[in-house]
């Protein structure tokens, strides 16, 4: 019989993390996350595609660290960087 040793699982500091990656630290669903970040009480996704969306980790460790009192930094600016998108009205 085969052990396989367990590994830490941790969200790397740096970088971005679908919600899968990320979704054994949140004590609600994928829906409760989806609308607290609607309301900029989590942190904004990413969109890279219909169907493939980010989050960045540097707002998840902020928002894990103390999430009653989070709110998402304006980061329109970031996601038409990272999209090769300009947002300009």
């Amino acid at each position: 019989m085969k052990t396989q040793a367990l590994q830490p699982i941790s969200l790397p500091a740096e970088g971005m993390s679908r919600f899968s990656q990320f979704k054994g630290f949140l004590p609600f669903s994928r829906e409760k996350f989806r609308q607290l970040s609607k309301l900029g009480k989590a942190p904004q996704p990413i969109r890279m595609g219909i169907r493939c969306t980010f989050y960045p980790n540097e707002e998840l460790h902020r928002f894990l660290a103390d999430p009653l009192s989070y709110e998402a930094l304006n980061q329109s600016n970031s996601t038409s960087i990272i999209l090769g998108v300009r947002n300009d009205k």
